[in-house]
């Protein structure tokens, strides 16, 4: 029975451990791009923002906050009506963006 009972105790630890906030710091590059070529001139544009979100997201537990990355790509002529670019979000828990994100729109 002890041993069980041990062996019960060793694994909720291994649980809580799994399951504690670990700090961490993550960086993303943001780039500009300005090209003259013979039929015009571009400039492309990368830019990348993190935020995060209050508790009470629809769909996952009351008191977790979610880390959101916005990632923008656009690439224009300059003089033309610019064209609206491509947007990713990417969506993790904030205790932790080890693993791959949530979602991705």
């Amino acid at each position: 029975m002890l041993k069980k009972l041990l062996l019960a105790a060793a694994v909720c630890a291994g649980l809580l451990l799994a399951l504690a906030k670990i700090p961490f710091q993550a960086q993303s590059v943001s780039t500009v791009s300005y090209n003259v070529a013979g039929d015009g001139e571009t400039v492309e544009i990368h830019n990348v923002a993190w935020q995060y979100t209050g508790t009470g997201v629809p769909g996952r537990p009351a008191d977790e906050r979610l880390l959101l990355r916005t990632t923008t790509h656009e690439k224009n002529f300059v003089g033309d009506i610019p064209e609206p670019g491509a947007m990713t979000l990417e969506a993790w828990p904030l205790a932790s963006i080890r693993n791959r994100s949530l979602s991705t729109r």
